[in-house]
C-alpha cells in the first residue's frame, strides 16, 4: 500500500533523514520506533505531504505522492493524527469530528459519527464539550476520531502515547487495534516501544534517520539489542 523508497529529508544544515526504505501492506499495523530526534515524525509528515523531502520517493497504491499537496494526499486516502493531538480548542467535540469529514456527505458524517463514538463512547458523552477542556487522553481519542471521519484508507499516527495517563492509553491503543480490525491500514510512530511492538505486525527501527532493523514485531521484542535499547532491558 505504501512504500518509502530511498526518501532523504533535511532541515536546513540538519539530515534528517538518509535513504529511507519502508513498505506498508494493506490491512497492517506497522511501527516505527525509535529513540527522540530519530526522524520518527519527520517520515509521517513526509507522508501526509507537510515536509518535502530531498530525494526518493513515496508511493501510496502504486502513485506516488512526493509532489502532491498536503490536502490533496488526504483525499487520497491518508490521514495524519499528528504529534500534540492539533485538535481545535475553542470547538466543541462534535464540531471537532465534524471537521474531520469535510470532504464527505451528510450521510457519510453522520455514519462516522456513530462510528466515533462507539470506538471512543467518551466523546459522544462530551458531544457539546469545548475540546480544549478534555484530558489529554481524551484530547488524543478526539484526534482519532476526527482522523477517522475522512475514511482513510491508510491512518498515520504520531506519538498517540504521549502524555497521556495510563488507564487512557490503553483505552486508545484498545481503539487503534479496532480500527485496524475493520480494515483499515496502520502506521504509527511511537517513543514507547513495549506499547508499539505489542500492538503492531512487523516494525521499523530508526536510529539518526536511517533504517537498522525490520523485522516482524514479536521477532524485534526478542531481540537482545532492541530490548536493551528501546525496552530498558539487558
Amino acid at each position: 500500500m505504501l512504500s518509502l523508497r530511498n526518501l532523504s529529508c533535511r532541515y536546513g544544515a540538519v539530515q534528517a533523514l538518509t535513504d529511507v526504505h519502508l513498505d506498508v501492506h494493506p490491512g497492517e499495523v506497522v511501527t516505527l520506533i525509535g529513540a527522540n530526534g530519530a526522524g520518527k515524525s519527520t517520515a509521517l509528515k513526509s507522508v501526509a505531504g507537510l515536509v518535502h523531502p530531498q530525494s526518493g520517493d513515496i508511493v501510496f497504491e502504486g502513485r506516488s505522492i512526493l509532489r502532491r499537496q498536503a490536502h490533496k494526499i488526504a483525499a487520497m486516502g491518508i490521514a495524519l493524527v499528528p504529534e500534540g493531538r492539533a485538535i481545535f480548542a475553542n470547538l466543541t467535540v462534535l464540531e471537532n469530528l465534524e471537521m474531520g469529514g469535510y470532504l464527505r456527505t451528510r450521510t457519510q458524517i453522520r455514519d462516522g459519527l456513530e462510528e466515533a463514538f462507539a470506538l471512543f463512547p467518551r466523546l459522544r458523552e462530551r458531544i457539546r464539550q469545548s475540546a480544549g477542556t478534555l484530558s489529554g487522553g481524551e484530547q488524543q481519542m478526539l484526534a482519532i476520531g476526527r482522523a477517522l471521519m475522512a475514511r482513510p484508507r491508510l491512518l498515520l499516527l504520531d506519538e498517540p502515547s504521549l502524555g497521556i495517563a495510563p488507564l487512557l492509553v490503553k483505552a486508545i491503543y484498545a481503539g487503534i487495534d479496532a480500527i485496524n480490525r475493520t480494515g483499515t491500514t496502520v502506521l504509527v510512530v511511537e517513543q514507547n516501544a513495549h506499547l508499539a511492538l505489542r500492538h503492531s505486525h512487523r516494525a521499523y527501527v530508526l536510529e539518526t534517520g536511517r533504517i537498522v532493523t525490520e523485522a516482524p514485531s514479536a521477532e524485534l521484542a526478542d531481540d537482545p539489542r532492541v530490548r536493551e535499547a528501546y525496552l530498558g532491558e539487558g
